[in-house]
């Protein structure tokens, strides 16, 4: 077991100064955060922290937060939602409600490398040579209806292959080790495959938990797997 002191501000700190700007005289709180999926993973550890002391705050103490939920994080608002499939505009605060996708079974495989956001974007930045701060790559409406036209093929279980995904590239050259979990993925049945977030976590979609073994054995004699996780709908 390892203990951390948090040096700068946590999430957690910006959860509770949103919430004491609406009730200014919560009283003072003593948390323990035990994480089980870790950080620099791309799956929203940081945020889903958040909501677990937001959802809290809610239930216990009756904050309702507002629109300030965006504020603490760009995937908290879509967390603490009810949506399990949504499609998020501006900076994550917009939520469109997506069909699910069911009986759907995916393989995450977190290496042991970890990815920091901010280094991830510095690194897209010059990659692209484009300032993250100065316009857009590409229309929104025609983002908007490939992003459309792609669930819809992934409901249907349809062979999409590797998902679009702009922090890969860098990704692929700090770690060829991605091209290979690919490429069994793809040998191995998966309909679908990518790269989470910012990274660190790939992960590939199968019809069933079934189809997912041949995946798992293969990745399990990698040496640079850290975990293996299967989740079914």
């Amino acid at each position: 077991m390892h203990n951390a002191v948090v040096a700068e501000e946590n999430i957690l700190f910006r959860v509770l100064r949103e919430a004491r700007q609406e009730i200014p005289d919560l009283p003072a709180l003593e948390m323990d955060l035990w994480k089980q999926v870790p950080p620099g993973s791309g799956l929203g550890t940081g945020s889903g922290n958040a909501v677990a002391l937001v959802r809290w705050l809610r239930d216990r103490k009756g904050v309702t937060f507002g629109g300030s939920l965006a504020r603490i994080g760009a995937d908290v608002p879509f967390l603490a939602g009810d949506a399990r499939c949504a499609r998020g505009e501006g900076v994550g605060e917009v939520l469109i409600p997506l069909p699910n996708l069911s009986e759907c079974a995916v393989v995450l495989l977190l290496p042991r490398w970890r990815c920091d956001t901010r280094d991830m974007f510095r690194e897209l930045d010059v990659l692209c040579e484009i300032p993250s701060a100065e316009g857009a790559w590409f229309d929104e409406g025609v983002a908007r209806q490939e992003l459309d036209l792609l669930c819809g093929r992934l409901r249907n279980h349809e062979r999409v292959g590797l998902l679009p995904n702009d922090f890969l590239a860098p990704l692929r050259r700090r770690h060829p080790e991605y091209e290979r979990f690919f490429a069994v993925a793809e040998a191995t049945g998966s309909f679908a495959w990518g790269v989470s977030g910012s990274g660190s976590t790939a992960f590939a979609l199968f019809p069933a938990r079934e189809a997912t073994k041949g995946l798992c054995a293969r990745a399990g004699e990698w040496a640079w797997v850290h975990t293996l996780i299967v989740l079914e709908e």
